[in-house]
């Protein structure tokens, strides 16, 4: 291991930083890791507190590998990590700081097996150029500050009579296109498409023909829809409505519907 009063200071780079438990890096000092080898990395097995940054090389990564909910990274400063972090299960990487320095900015791919906790005014950042630079939480997260979106909902253009719906649907903008007849949107049930609760689409009537322009949503036997006065069909052409999954087989629709 590189000499750790170096490391603190700044000044020293080594291979590979293991810390096995708690490491307390106090206010002003930096763990750099900047190398271009992929050896160079930090990996904690036990708990560590950065109060400081993290820079980081390309190629590197910062790994948490434990398996206890004690396994966490905990940044009260500013980190940058230009590869991946990749955790374990039931760990957490937590941004508790209170001002907004209190960053972690990722531009590599990052996922995190566990809740992403992050306090007031902190930001979370992916300022990658390529597809590959994500972040994936299978866990909880919470975000008390404004989430900015920098790509719209997803649209997918539907032709033919009838559209089933896929799970790829999910948060998606359906645009039913037909200039010869009617269209149907049916919903199946969850036991052939397990959509998640929750689960929204967005479905636009764009259909051109002259009387056959209905957009109408169809139920597979046993799935049940909540909506106004029971009405199922988009009304007019270039009108939407919103499909929510409120339960196993229920389903709620809103919009401009007949």
């Amino acid at each position: 291991m590189a000499n750790l009063s170096a490391l603190l200071s700044g000044q020293g780079t080594g291979p590979t930083q293991q810390f096995a438990a708690n490491t307390i890096f106090s206010a002003g000092k930096t763990a750099n890791v900047n190398s271009t080898m992929n050896a160079n990395a930090v990996n904690v097995s036990g708990a560590a507190t950065f109060s400081s940054s993290i820079l980081q090389g390309t190629g590197q990564t910062a790994t948490l590998n434990g398996t206890t909910a004690a396994n966490t990274l905990t940044v009260t400063g500013a980190a940058t990590f230009s590869s991946s972090i990749l955790q374990g299960t039931g760990q957490t990487a937590t941004l508790n700081g209170t001002t907004a320095a209190n960053t972690l900015t990722v531009t590599g791919a990052t996922t995190l097996s566990s809740s992403l906790l992050q306090g007031t005014g902190q930001t979370a950042t992916l300022n990658g150029t390529t597809a590959a630079n994500t972040l994936t939480v299978t866990g909880d997260t919470t975000m008390e500050g404004t989430l900015v979106a920098k790509q719209g909902v997803p649209i997918r253009i539907a032709g033919g009579n009838t559209v089933t719906l896929a799970l790829t649907d999910n948060g998606k903008l359906i645009r039913c296109t037909n200039s010869t007849s009617a269209m149907n949107v049916d919903i199946p049930l969850n036991s052939s498409v397990a959509f998640p609760t929750g689960a929204e689409i967005s479905i636009m009537n764009e259909l051109t023909h002259a009387s056959a322009n209905s957009l109408t949503v169809t139920l597979t036997s046993g799935v049940t829809l909540l909506s106004k006065e029971s009405a199922n069909t988009v009304a007019d052409r270039y009108t939407s409505a919103v499909l929510k999954k409120l339960g196993t087989d229920t389903w709620t629709l809103v919009g401009n519907l007949s």
